[in-house]
């Protein structure tokens, strides 16, 4: 992770929020394939994520099982994933689920139009100037913006 941590400069808060022992889930978006560094470098836990079956059949298969993942066979409703993600709580480990089964993507391609997944919430200011700058920077003629932050449905 130092590496990962020099190169992105993260910086994390509220890691002390991060209990040292028992079972816990790391939940997150997942938006881009180093997603998991940020919490596995914000504790010294080994966390052990779910990942794709085909993750495990590939050159690289030696490292997602030194890491602990768990895989998950999403043709066959996960296979056996969820007795084990069961075990490795029920054991006092910490498990890392990301709740979509896949990466999102910037791009809806079912709806036609795009959507920007920021990192943090940057709140109502920072989302709005994110989400102008990219309409300056791509031609838009027209942004309109209906939620900037978020937190509310827009289904309405």
């Amino acid at each position: 992770m130092p590496l990962f941590n020099k190169h992105y400069k993260t910086i994390i808060i509220g890691k002390e929020n991060i209990p040292d022992s028992g079972p816990i889930i790391v939940c997150g978006n997942h938006i881009h394939a180093f997603d998991q560094c940020l919490p596995i470098s914000a504790t010294k836990r080994m966390i052990h994520y779910m990942a794709k079956k085909e993750y495990f059949e590939g050159k690289n298969a030696w490292f997602f099982r030194i890491c602990g993942c768990i895989p998950v066979d999403r043709a066959n409703h996960g296979g056996n994933s969820k007795e084990v993600a069961m075990d490795v709580l029920n054991s006092g480990y910490a498990l890392g689920i990301y709740p979509e089964g896949t990466r999102n993507s910037l791009v809806s391609k079912e709806k036609n139009f795009n959507v920007i997944n920021l990192p943090i919430n940057l709140g109502i200011g920072g989302a709005v100037q994110t989400g102008y700058k990219y309409a300056y920077k791509n031609n838009y003629d027209i942004a309109i913006q209906f939620d900037g932050d978020g937190q509310h449905d827009a289904s309405y």
